[in-house]
């Protein structure tokens, strides 16, 4: 359920998938219906403009493709090194399938057309129940666990989400696991269970999430919204994810429920598959045809449909809309079948998809709370006033508008034009003003829901405290700036410099990791030909940009927008609760401020943007591509350039990726940031107004792929850029140069401080676990701050303490910078003696760096307990630190081997069978060098302490299991781990991070995953279970334990919270390993 907030905004997923017919009358070839050739690519209205070149696999299937299979060509950029088949299968299936030599690992998702606006109105929730059912054993596969516990110990992941209109299953997996990955997966579309057992105890899991999420503004305010603007039956305004309530706690029908809803929707010609992996295209077709042609493509045997059913003549308008061939006239053979002879025909029931059910109802959301924007006279305006969880203050103007032509919606992505317009930064926009006025913050716009018939669109104002009290001039503002887009129009080279960045985007993309290109991929797979799997979601195609943003335009007026204002302030007029969530609102009538609205002029201080100038021209490749990556090879590592004064400059050109792009990295070391407090809260708000007027003043670089980020921590300042080299080095002046000459002004300081004390407050408001490594943090690391001491300080600081702070900072500092990509080495050297002059800092003398330390535990335990912020919390947490200690022989290495071998036997144990939490988790972790490993659990059933019970009786059973493990299995883990630690460098970005984490921590091991792989495969079963003895198990001589618990105010500890005193013992702070010979594979890792 989390995950569907996260990738709502990146596509809406729909079921467009062409259908063939079968019928007694005739059968239809539709193996052909779907080919898809460039001709027809380049034949899509402007498309043919796209300057770019697109790369095809081949047209031809390979021989063992069997009877049945239909293969589509899919354009890819010439980049690419990726190869690329689009199949679909005689049940119905699509599939893309990816080749990619160079990859670690292998992946799969798949799609079904299916979410939660299908949900029975009897069952809400049942969707995503059913997500969770299927995790829970297969015919193939029983044990609960199989799944997760294959995808574990070969070094692998697994998770799933389930949005409004799909549901999407992911996962990956060490390259030589993918054939029996991919059995067990396939199995839950073919064979699922839903053991009654399994029913009754997975209901908890789906409460302890709705638990999670009761505090969660995001999914409050959604309800609200629902619940306040939606019109009666319209599923959109259903109760998404479910509790125990809604799913009558597992019994009363449940387990027949999740059967008929699985095999109503749950078919092969509903789905979508993407699947990644080093192996040839041919294998992977191999085995996406061996393991998923068995999904039935519907329950029963197929239904013979009318050539004159209007749901055919429907599905067959969205085939020509889809493939842009000429209109289909009822009793006429399509275009496609021109190509029958060249495979069988595939007889494929037809069955509607699950839209089908809510397409045709109109509009799910209205101003006048279900009246309908076409159903006569409209209700007297209101604004729902919110009072949320966490610290904020913002209104904002949702709209749901009907979407006329779904096809050119996908082509143009108006949305993306839409949001250029109104987040501007630039003077003269939207944003400028409310800042200027003193009224706001910042601007986010999005389309929240998105399907075939309406999309939910989204402005939203951060407020500041003034803003808030006048919040309706600032919708005036905005509606101001509306109407300015659509009186004016949007300028041309809006819509040109949006194609023109998504063409030079998609042209040099750089390969995702393969779980996350699965996931986007299978989303977006039902939107799309399959020619456009790849290049549909990226580029912005057609003449259909500027019709579908002003029908966009016209539709955002003040009548139409549900207004929103949400902060802590309105509580006294927020007499009504939520059901779900009860989240408190009001009602305020606006009728005056939409008719001032309405009639507002339009404001002098407001223009549309220019032609962005940032565009890059130049895009030559700079260096020969002579070091192409290779498994198990270590990648080539920076050289140091000459620089005076100390400081350090490491340079990598790139020859491998081939892209035109390069990145720098600046840090200065000083000790003046944190010395108290006060200063800690200084540097930080000077931190904030600098990145403040960095993002004016970068804010067309940034459209034009250029970023710029400046910070502060404990012991440094930094600069990180990247994007297209050519204006780079440009960048690079600019920001230095702004660092001391920008001038911090009144409004801007209060604006920042107002937002820290908020930020502050809400730290702890935070959910428990989060808590919990907070409070480790404070215990560890004796230099660090509380929110309470910060908060203090952050009401003595003044504007003249940051005037003081800007004009001294850095006369005194350690210089350390990695330049690396599309870059010679004397440009380079220019730039960062670019930055130095524009930033210069006296040499920092060796005694006064900075250090950090880390408090050593004793050994035995100690236990801290606290309260958690939220008195609506329901939830507590228990957080168990087990401190390991720096790199020293293989600890490092057994340290992940037992994170990565107990994760998912904790999670099985805890959340699965004993229904804990829905959080449970262990991983590894490293603060100032010294590592240790973290048990996380999150419950409103238990209190920590029964928690951590639970979890030292878990472990005294685990040194078994561990003895259990046989060789194969420990073998399993070793070569799963061994690998992901040398699969890195797959990108030019990726590698830039990795090497300068080396660079800053000052380690400068930049072989290190290399040699670390080469040791995980030499780790011994006595070493690791003589590790676990000594560190993880109760009574070991070495166990150093700190254990978190973060107590619900509502049910708070019966004693005194206890607070073990730690001693003042700490590691030695970290040695700078400059110039070690780390190639000599030396004990530390």
């Amino acid at each position: 359920g989390g995950f569907a907030q996260q990738i709502r905004r990146m596509t809406r997923s729909a079921q467009l998938c062409i259908f063939a017919l079968a019928s007694p009358a005739a059968a239809l070839p539709p193996a052909h219906g779907l080919w898809i050739n460039r001709r027809t690519l380049l034949s899509h209205g402007a498309a043919a403009s796209v300057l770019l070149p697109l790369r095809k696999a081949p047209a031809a299937a390979p021989a063992a493709a069997g009877a049945g299979v239909a293969v589509y060509e899919i354009a890819s950029a010439a980049l690419d090194r990726r190869s690329y088949r689009g199949l679909r299968l005689a049940n119905g299936l699509q599939v893309l399938l990816a080749s990619d030599p160079a990859a670690g690992k292998a992946a799969a998702a798949m799609n079904v057309a299916v979410g939660s606006m299908s949900n029975p109105e009897a069952w809400q929730g049942l969707a995503h129940f059913c997500e969770h059912m299927l995790f829970l054993g297969t015919a193939s596969y029983p044990d609960e666990g199989d799944f997760e516990s294959y995808i574990a110990s070969n070094g692998g992941s697994n998770n799933a989400y389930t949005d409004s209109e799909e549901t999407v299953y992911f996962f990956d997996v060490g390259a030589g696991a993918l054939p029996g990955a991919l059995a067990r997966f396939s199995d839950f579309f073919a064979a699922p269970l839903f053991t009654e057992s399994a029913t009754a105890r997975e209901v908890a899991a789906i409460e302890s999430e709705h638990s999670k999420n009761i505090q969660s503004d995001g999914w409050r305010t959604e309800q609200l919204l629902r619940a306040t603007r939606g019109v009666s039956g319209h599923p959109y305004n259903g109760f998404f994810t479910g509790n125990r309530a809604t799913l009558r706690d597992g019994g009363g029908g449940a387990r027949a429920a999740l059967l008929d809803f699985y095999g109503e929707y749950y078919r092969a010609d509903q789905m979508d598959l993407s699947l990644l992996g080093p192996q040839s295209l041919d294998e992977l077709q191999r085995l996406a045809t061996e393991q998923f042609s068995r999904l039935p493509s519907r329950p029963g045997p197929p239904q013979p449909l009318s050539l004159m059913s209007p749901f055919v003549v429907h599905r067959l308008a969205l085939v020509h809309r889809l493939l842009l061939i000429r209109p289909f006239i009822p009793g006429t053979r399509l275009p496609c079948q021109r190509r029958a002879a060249m495979s069988p025909p595939i007889a494929i029931p037809i069955g509607p998809p699950a839209s089908a059910k809510y397409d045709p109802l109109g509009l799910p959301l209205s101003p006048d709370q279900g009246g309908g924007l076409g159903s006569g006279a409209v209700a007297s305006p209101f604004a729902t006033l919110v009072v949320p969880v966490r610290e904020q203050r913002a209104v904002s103007a949702t709209w749901c508008l009907p979407v006329a032509d779904f096809d050119t919606w996908l082509a143009c992505k108006p949305q993306v034009a839409l949001s250029q317009l109104l987040t501007a930064r630039a003077d003269g926009s939207l944003l400028s003003l409310l800042k200027r006025e003193g009224l706001g913050t910042a601007i986010e716009v999005g389309v929240e829901e998105q399907t075939r018939s309406f999309a939910v669109v989204t402005a939203s104002l951060a407020l500041t405290e003034a803003g808030l009290a006048a919040w309706p001039t600032a919708m005036g503002h905005l509606f101001s700036y509306l109407r300015l887009c659509r009186e004016k129009g949007v300028p041309s080279h809006v819509f040109d410099d949006a194609k023109a960045l998504a063409q030079l985007g998609f042209r040099y993309a750089e390969p995702s990791q393969p779980q996350a290109f699965v996931t986007a991929t299978a989303a977006s797979m039902p939107l799309y030909r399959p020619a456009a799997w790849l290049s549909g979601p990226s580029l912005l195609e057609g003449a259909g940009g500027p019709p579908t943003v002003r029908q966009l335009l016209g539709g955002m007026t003040p009548r139409a927008a549900m207004v929103e204002v949400c902060a802590k302030e309105v509580a006294p007029k927020a007499p009504l609760s939520e059901q779900i969530y009860g989240t408190r609102y009001g009602r305020q009538p606006i009728e005056g401020e939409v008719a001032a609205w309405e009639a507002a002029p339009l404001l002098p201080e407001l223009s549309l943007p220019r032609p962005n100038p940032f565009i890059p021209k130049r895009l030559a490749i700079k260096a020969p591509q002579t070091l192409p990556r290779k498994e198990g090879v270590p990648s080539p590592t920076p050289s140091l350039l000459p620089a005076a004064d100390g400081a350090r400059v490491h340079f990598l050109p790139d020859r491998t990726f081939g892209r035109p792009r390069a990145f720098a990295y600046f840090l200065w070391r000083s000790p003046e940031f944190y010395t108290s407090a006060r200063t800690a809260v200084t540097a930080e708000l000077f931190a904030g107004m600098l990145a403040e007027v960095l993002q004016e003043a970068t804010y067309e670089a940034a459209q034009a792929g250029l970023v710029a980020a400046s910070g502060v921590s404990s012991d440094a300042f930094t600069v990180q850029l990247g994007g297209y080299d050519e204006r780079l080095p440009a960048l690079a002046t600019l920001v230095a140069s702004t660092v001391r000459s920008f001038e911090p002004t009144q409004a801007a300081f209060e604006r920042k401080v107002d937002i820290l004390r908020r930020q502050l407050r809400d730290a702890e408001r935070r959910q428990p676990i989060s808590l919990a490594g907070y409070r480790r943090g404070l215990a560890l690391q004796p230099a660090r701050f509380s929110n309470e001491q910060l908060a203090a300080a952050a009401g003595e600081v003044s504007l003249s303490d940051v005037a003081a702070m800007q004009e001294g900072v850095l006369r005194e500092a350690q210089l350390e910078a990695f330049v690396a990509g599309n870059l010679r080495e004397n440009e380079a050297a220019e730039m960062v003696r670019g930055v130095r002059a524009a930033l210069p800092a006296a040499p920092l003398a060796a005694e006064r760096l900075p250090i950090r330390r880390l408090r050593r535990l004793p050994p035995g335990g100690a236990t801290r307990q606290f309260l958690a912020g939220n008195p609506e919390e329901p939830n507590g947490a228990l957080e168990m630190y087990l401190q390991v200690g720096p790199d020293e022989g293989d600890d490092w290495l057994h340290l992940l081997l037992l994170s990565q071998m107990i994760d998912k036997a904790v999670y099985a144990e805890l959340r699965t069978k004993q229904q804990l939490g829905y959080i449970v988790q262990c991983g590894s972790t490293e603060a100032d060098g010294v590592r240790g490993l973290v048990f996380i659990v999150q419950s409103s059933v238990q209190p920590p302490p029964e928690l951590e019970a639970r979890l030292e009786a878990f472990l005294r059973l685990f040194r078994g299991t561990l003895l259990l493990t046989s060789d194969e299995e420990l073998d399993t883990y070793r070569e799963s781990l061994a690998a992901q630690m040398q699969d890195v460098d797959q990108r030019a970005d990726g590698q830039a991070s990795r090497l300068w984490a080396e660079v800053a921590t000052r380690r400068y091991d930049f072989g290190r995953p290399w040699r670390s792989s080469k040791r995980m495969r030499r780790v011994t079963r006595d070493g690791l279970i003589g590790f676990y003895d000594k560190y993880i198990a109760a009574g070991g001589a070495g166990r150093c334990r700190l254990s978190t618990h973060v107590f619900s105010q509502r049910s708070p500890p019966k004693g005194p919270l206890r607070d073990d005193p730690l001693p003042d013992a700490f590691f030695p702070p970290t040695a700078d390993g400059f110039g070690v010979d780390w190639a000599a594979d030396r004990a530390v890792v």
